[in-house]
């Protein structure tokens, strides 16, 4: 089957989680990427191996080459709906960071953007219950596949009542500290299937602070150490072995 061509705009701190699952994909890889900080497009386009010419300042010149097929919105959340628009207008497939949109006004043109590029359903939950309307769309089955990306407690216990029997639950979002109560009784028997992708918080800025403020020596916390022209091994092996590597680095 051949490969997603993905390209990435805005390559900042939460790109990261895009960017790795795409280089861990069988089924993707990463052809371009898009930022508007000059400094940052060419480290980040030095770290991934992309050619210059698939290096973008403007959005829309990543969104029109004909060599990505398929988009991941990692903008500040008030450009969000611009590259929306723009990806569904060139008819593109594309993910976008939470908050989809700032409103609910930003909300319904993107919704109406991606009915009319061509999605087969557009649900907006404010109008109508969307289990209902979920079931009612599916002759009462349920999804194959529910992605939960709000960190919401309501909707992530309403992801068992979309799924279908023998589906699977990907919980993307999570509220931090909080116990979530979910129908596992339902679950169970649809024979449904959770996994989960982990999120976080940028907090490198405070730890580098930290590190000025009261120095350690970091020398002696790295257990494994590569050089950038490894960096699709180095991941590997970081996923793989996550219980024996302290802490690894990607020699520049």
């Amino acid at each position: 089957m051949k490969k997603i061509r993905l390209g990435v705009v805005g390559v900042g701190g939460i790109s990261g989680l895009h960017i790795g699952g795409t280089l861990n994909s069988k089924d993707a890889e990463l052809v371009a990427i898009c930022d508007n900080d000059p400094g940052t497009l060419a480290y980040k386009g030095d770290l991934y191996g992309i050619p210059e010419n698939r290096r973008f300042s403007d959005y829309s010149k990543l969104i029109a080459c004909p060599d990505v097929d398929a988009v991941s919105n990692c903008t500040p959340n008030n450009v969000h709906l611009e590259v929306l628009l723009a990806a569904l207008k060139a008819k593109k497939p594309l993910i976008t960071e939470k908050p989809m949109t700032l409103d609910e006004k930003e909300a319904e043109k993107a919704l109406a953007a991606a009915k009319k590029a061509g999605a087969t359903e557009v649900i907006n939950c404010k109008d109508v219950d969307a289990v209902a309307k979920i079931m009612e769309l599916t002759g009462n089955q349920g999804c194959d596949v529910v992605l939960e990306t709000t960190g919401a407690p309501s909707i992530q216990n309403d992801t068992i009542k979309f799924l279908k029997k023998a589906g699977t639950i990907t919980l993307i979002g999570w509220s931090s500290g909080a116990d979530i109560p979910m129908d596992l009784s339902t679950l169970m028997r649809k024979e449904g299937n959770i996994t989960t992708v982990f999120r976080y918080r940028n907090q490198h800025l405070k730890a580098i602070e930290q590190l000025i403020a009261s120095p350690i020596p970091i020398e002696e916390i790295v257990s494994h150490e590569y050089p950038l022209e490894d960096l699709k091994r180095a991941l590997e092996e970081n996923i793989a072995h996550k219980d024996t590597i302290i802490k690894a680095v990607i020699k520049m």
